[in-house]
């Protein structure tokens, strides 16, 4: 952790061959808890990540699936911005979703009957690009858990129970969370989710 003149600290971790941090050798310290903290607060900005004590907790899928129809076997709620009646998007510019039980964006939220949503006007609606849409062929659905970039364990989990690496972000998560950088991994999408999904590629409609 590097120090400028100003007094502001830098956060750093040990980076790999492959360009991204690296998982923790050993338990982390207070100090280094408090860092991956730091950086969670952030990753909750830039990327909405969410778990049980990060972020917003509307954007966290207690399941890990974070699918716009929720999974096909009914065991995750759909997205909140999702319409069953039609399969509708209300935010996304091609409304209509042809692979509900397969597809997310960064802006899915836990459906609920007390917190109601607006459809947006032709003109207001967003890209994929911009909503990071994609999809997954995994029936599960998404979460760090099988994300690509969370595929590192540590050595012990920190002092909350997070027992996974976020090897992108450089900070310890929880199974079940999930971000606007989630990749599914080789073989396991049509794009990326929130990175896939969320990079908008070519994941589907």
């Amino acid at each position: 952790m590097a120090e400028e003149t100003i007094g502001r600290r830098i956060l750093e971790w040990p980076v790999g061959s492959d360009g991204y941090f690296e998982v923790p050798a050993k338990r982390l310290t207070i100090e280094e808890e408090e860092k991956a903290h730091e950086i969670r607060c952030f990753a909750s900005t830039i990327a909405q990540y969410a778990d049980s004590s990060s972020g917003c907790p509307s954007t966290l899928d207690q399941t890990g699936a974070y699918l716009c129809g929720g999974r096909a076997d009914r065991t995750s709620k759909p997205c909140n911005l999702f319409v069953i009646l039609g399969s509708e998007c209300l935010i996304r510019e091609r409304k209509t979703v042809s692979q509900p039980h397969n597809s997310s964006c960064a802006f899915w939220e836990v459906s609920s009957a007390g917190d109601p949503e607006a459809r947006r006007c032709p003109a207001g609606r967003y890209d994929d690009e911009r909503i990071k849409f994609g999809t997954t062929r995994n029936p599960l659905g998404f979460s760090c858990e099988r994300c690509e970039y969370g595929e590192g364990k540590m050595k012990a989990p920190d002092s909350e129970g997070r027992a996974r690496w976020c090897k992108k972000h450089g900070m310890p998560v929880f199974d079940e969370a999930c971000c606007a950088d989630n990749d599914p991994g080789k073989g396991n999408n049509d794009g990326k989710r929130k990175a896939a999904i969320f990079a908008g590629s070519n994941g589907g409609s």
